[in-house]
């Protein structure tokens, strides 16, 4: 975008459900905009493990803290 950020989508939802929550994330809106387009991350989880860990135990987070720190080992700023 103008400001130069690159946006990426992270969810801790299993790769299966990766469709719909590009299709949805198109539809949000707010005054007229629409979210910028930009890569969805998904866990690599199958379905059971990854709505057990969303749904169950209500710890989506421990799945998009790992990603996040992963992407910024690779993408990160170099020491």
């Amino acid at each position: 975008n103008k400001n130069g950020y690159r946006v990426l989508y992270l969810t801790a939802r299993p790769i299966g459900q990766v469709d719909t929550t590009k299709a949805y994330l198109q539809t949000v809106k707010e005054d007229g905009v629409h979210l910028p387009l930009g890569p969805v991350i998904t866990s690599p989880d199958g379905l059971f493990k990854s709505l057990n860990r969303e749904i169950v135990q209500r710890k989506p987070e421990e799945f998009k803290i790992e990603c996040l720190k992963n992407l910024q080992k690779l993408f990160g700023p170099k020491p």
